[in-house]
């Protein structure tokens, strides 16, 4: 072996091997996270870094995990010794690398299956930087023991925590293991009939709809990155960096799409779907680039579940379930082409169209609601147009009993603060128009996601506006209040002005529970303190009414 090859073996490899015992012992400091946890390490790059100034003034950096794009968590050693002036790219080809991949590869096959460190597989990579370009050699080791090992804990907690009719489910700390491993194709086959039974087995045994919520976010960004990582590469190159802009390989660089590889996908684009709406036409657009018919359906008719078109004098609407996606053009501004179209909705809810859709509208009425904060969208539009015609009232309220949802959103806008669950437009603007829907308000605000959900905080403004501070409305009012996120500011509005607000206010609080009161205080008076130099600013008998409130602070 030549002299600078035994150099670096000499300095680089303790220094590799202490920092493994180092990993090990953090690692190990911790209880396994899930039973499906059997070793992270898949990645190990030895690199040398030239100097700033002077090639052979440089660094060696060992990362020990795939390093981020943005930033450096790489191990620095500082050579004792001048052996890199003598590499060259036969020495490192011939000498350095096979005897890197030796050893590595020996620590990998010789770790016991069961111990939670190493992956059944490792990608070792050896980098050098010359003072022009770079040297650089990967590969692939396995560990077919520890694979075997891993499908078998995989099938047992399928076995034991899945299929059965037990109690027994996964556990939150279990879900990125699990999706991760039934995106593995080494792992486990990908099937719509397999993998997509046990995905929505796992859903039917989860308990809360929050809990389901976290699973289905989870496998979202499993199949995406089975999607992104796994599928498209071998046929697209990418062309962005938002994982939608992808540009067809040339013929001879690329195979034939497999049909069960291709089912796959466009199953994961409709289940990724579900969650994030703009995925599923981005990857069947994709899927009919490599010749696939199905796709090409998909985008045109939809799944074949639902009425696809209604046409008649009055409007023209077309929906496509797979999209999540209502086209409605509405022929003449009356109130029966409206209800017509309203009613072709419903329709579609009642037989389990997605409620989390998007629409998509052709009309003359520009009408928003006067609610500060809601997204000025085509389907916030719909439905402020339909409240003009009070027939159509309780049918909107037949829309919104179908459509409300928690933790669904409506598909109108990205995800972000304007997001709000489907059925939202329709009970808002109900509740403005008349107290006959205060009792469909109440029960929308219980089922609103006030953890995160924002754009109704400015909903209680436009109710007083409408319907005036009135100790009747007392329990709407508090249910609005209590709708809103932790986040929301306190109102400016001075209106528990009167003994007989502030006593239903008194009243009502008493139900609840302390955190709520305290949320609800703080948003009517703000801090402890500004609510006592609201008293004291105020005269009796509201003075007295108001003292009350402190009982609760």
């Amino acid at each position: 072996m030549h002299n600078a090859a035994e150099a670096f073996w000499e300095e680089v490899w303790p220094f590799y091997l202490n920092l493994l015992e180092k990993d090990k012992t953090r690692i190990f400091s911790s209880p396994s996270p899930s039973m499906l946890y059997t070793g992270s390490h898949d990645y190990l790059k030895f690199s040398w870094q030239k100097g700033r100034f002077q090639w052979a003034d440089g660094t060696f950096a060992i990362d020990l995990y795939e390093p981020l794009s943005w930033s450096d968590s790489s191990h620095k050693l500082k050579p004792e010794l001048d052996y890199m002036s003598y590499m060259t790219e036969e020495i490192l080809a011939e000498e350095v690398f096979p005897e890197l991949q030796r050893r590595v590869n020996a620590l990998l096959q010789e770790a016991p299956p069961e111990e939670c460190y190493f992956s059944h597989k490792l990608e070792l990579v050896l980098e050098v930087e010359w003072k022009q370009g770079a040297f650089k050699q990967s590969v692939m080791l396995r560990n077919e023991a520890k694979r075997e090992y891993v499908r078998e804990k995989l099938q047992s907690f399928i076995g034991q925590k899945v299929m059965t009719d037990s109690p027994a489910r996964p556990k939150p700390e279990d879900d990125f293991f699990l999706a991760d491993a039934l995106l593995n194709p080494e792992l486990i086959e990908q099937s719509e009939a397999f993998t997509g039974e046990i995905i929505d087995r796992v859903t039917s045994k989860l308990q809360g709809q929050k809990r389901v919520e976290e699973w289905r976010s989870t496998c979202t960004t499993a199949l995406k990155r089975w999607a992104e990582e796994r599928f498209l590469p071998k046929y697209f190159n990418s062309a962005g960096h938002y994982g939608l802009e992808w540009e067809l390989k040339p013929e001879g660089e690329r195979s034939n799409a497999e049909a069960k590889e291709m089912d796959f996908f466009i199953y994961a684009a409709k289940k990724i779907g579900e969650v994030q709406h703009e995925i599923p036409a981005a990857y069947f657009k994709l899927a009919m680039e490599l010749g696939s018919e199905r796709a090409e359906h998909y985008l045109l008719k939809g799944s074949g579940l639902f009425r696809h078109e209604l046409s008649s004098g009055l409007i023209q609407a077309k929906a496509n379930d797979i999209l999540m996606v209502i086209e409605l053009r509405i022929l003449s501004e009356e109130e029966e082409a409206y209800r017509q179209g309203l009613q072709y909705i419903c329709s579609l809810l009642s037989d389990g169209f997605p409620r989390s859709y998007n629409l998509k509208l052709k009309n003359k009425d520009k009408t928003l609601l006067p609610i500060k904060g809601l997204a000025k969208s085509q389907l916030h539009r719909f439905f402020a147009a339909c409240l003009h015609y009070p027939a159509l009232h309780p049918v909107l309220a037949q829309y919104a009993e179908l459509a409300m949802q928690p933790f669904a959103w409506y598909g109108d806008v990205e995800a972000g603060e304007k997001s709000v669950m489907p059925g939202t437009y329709a009970v808002l603007g109900l509740g403005l128009y008349s107290t006959d829907y205060f009792p469909l308000v109440q029960r929308y605000m219980e089922q609103v996601d006030e953890e995160h959900q924002m754009a109704h905080h400015y909903y209680l403004e436009a109710f007083l506006e409408a319907h005036d501070a009135d100790p009747k409305w007392m329990p709407v009012i508090v249910s609005i209040l209590r709708s809103v996120t932790d986040s929301a500011k306190p109102s400016k509005l001075n209106w528990v002005n009167t003994p007989e607000l502030a006593n239903s206010l008194y009243m009502e609080l008493e139900l609840l529970e302390s955190y709520e009161r305290d949320k609800i205080l703080y948003l009517l008076f703000g801090n402890t303190g500004k609510l006592k130099k609201t008293i004291k600013a105020a005269e009796a008998p509201l003075k007295q009414s108001l003292e009350a409130l402190l009982e609760f602070c």
